[in-house]
């Protein structure tokens, strides 16, 4: 029996056999094998610039609410990108870091005045005298997240902020629907199966608790955010799928995107963690 990464529970399967179900804290961890497709990053960066932004914006404002003596603290933001975050966050803290193994983004970084550090987490060096871990759609892609919460747990890490879809979303749950019905479009693309770095993971508010508990942390704040526009937005889909597709799918997305709000779920979710005795 497949236990779950989170609570060591026994999995159940789902009518997915690559997707694996936990009942008891409510996780859903995928064991498939990664494709040789790998995403047009720049052209989807692009098409998710303003969305990004404003999410960021976002994500910081409540953090500056949460703990308003920022100005002395000292951030890195992994698997960094375009880094919408830690531009952001740049407003406030002098001491940036971005890291990130492809330098796609290297010298626009380092123009804003962001240390580019090129690696991966494995480098454990990347995070001495860091106070603040920023993760922007990062933690659902690893293997074994708890690897990394263990990994940074010996720093001196005062604050993590992981930005990751969220299980208990309309999309999400309407993507489920589809693939019962035998429709696995959106399923397969919620999972990223398409691509060379898949989403291993789908937290729940209870499974990403139970993680952060089990390493030290505790969740301080959540905060609900778009997973899409609430206008559709036919040049993100049509990064990966044809046109037809792309203008069905954002047009059904933007429907379920503002029942979300109505309803007060969401499929994304940002979870600001504080290191237990810090």
């Amino acid at each position: 029996m497949i236990k779950c990464t989170i609570c060591c529970s026994d999995l159940k399967t789902t009518i997915d056999d690559e997707v694996y179900h936990c009942i008891q804290c409510d996780h859903y961890q995928y064991f498939g094998n990664n494709k040789l497709e790998i995403f047009d990053h720049p052209k989807l960066s692009k098409s998710l610039e303003s969305l990004r932004k404003k999410q960021s914006k976002k994500i910081v404002n409540k953090f500056k609410i949460l703990y308003p003596p920022l100005d002395n603290l000292t951030a890195i933001e992994v698997g960094a990108g375009k880094g919408y975050l830690i531009k952001e966050l740049k407003k406030i803290i002098t001491k940036c870091y971005a890291l990130d193994i492809d330098i796609t983004y290297k010298n626009e970084l380092e123009d804003y005045g962001i240390k580019f550090k090129q690696g991966n987490l494995d480098d454990k060096n990347n995070f001495n005298n860091i106070d603040v871990v920023l993760g922007s759609h990062v933690f659902e892609h690893l293997i074994d997240p708890n690897k990394f919460l263990s990994d940074i747990g010996l720093y001196k890490i005062k604050f993590l902020i992981l930005f990751i879809p969220n299980s208990r979303g309309f999309i999400f749950s309407f993507g489920k629907l589809l693939n019962t019905l035998k429709i696995s479009l959106l399923w397969e693309r919620l999972f990223q199966k398409n691509s060379n770095s898949p989403h291993y993971h789908y937290f729940s508010e209870k499974s990403l608790k139970k993680i952060a508990e089990k390493n030290n942390f505790r969740v301080i704040a959540s905060l609900n955010l778009n997973m899409v526009n609430y206008t559709p937005n036919f040049k993100r889909i049509s990064t990966t799928e044809s046109l037809i597709i792309s203008i069905a799918s954002s047009v059904v997305l933007s429907f379920l995107e503002i029942l979300n709000k109505v309803f007060r779920v969401s499929d994304s979710k940002v979870y600001y963690l504080k290191k237990i005795n810090e």
